[in-house]
């Protein structure tokens, strides 16, 4: 009984099939590449990535300025180039979603956001 025990405590822990390794960046931009939504009330907004890391804005349908950079850092986080604040930072969810978690200031500090400041948009391409 206890080696049957370890051996279902070793499989979860381990995973039953081979580890995959990570995925690169090239592979997570690939992944990112579409629309997302946010909904606030009546508003609606939606960011649009484009391949070559151009990103556009758009509320309610209309165009918000001209593109912007995006790219994936080193430890996979979703960068977003803001003109004016800095670098707006994501996390890439596990359903295909991405929560914006931090922003970092042309000064190279970096806030992270409370929770209930998050904000997560939905992929709908």
């Amino acid at each position: 009984m206890e080696n049957t025990f370890l051996v279902i405590v070793t499989l979860s822990v381990m995973g039953c099939g081979k580890l995959q390794p990570p995925l690169t960046q090239q592979q997570i931009e690939k992944m990112v590449i579409g629309e997302y939504q946010y909904q606030q009330g009546e508003n609606s907004f939606r960011l649009a990535f484009q391949e070559k890391g151009i990103a556009e804005w758009y509320s309610n349908g209309k165009q918000l300025g001209k593109g912007v950079k995006w790219g994936v850092s080193g430890d996979a986080e979703l960068h977003i180039d803001n003109l004016d604040a800095g670098i707006l930072v994501y996390r890439i969810n596990g359903d295909g979603s991405i929560t914006q978690i931090a922003i970092l200031f042309k000064d190279g500090k970096r806030r992270d956001l409370m929770p209930q400041e998050q904000l997560t948009w939905k992929r709908i391409e």
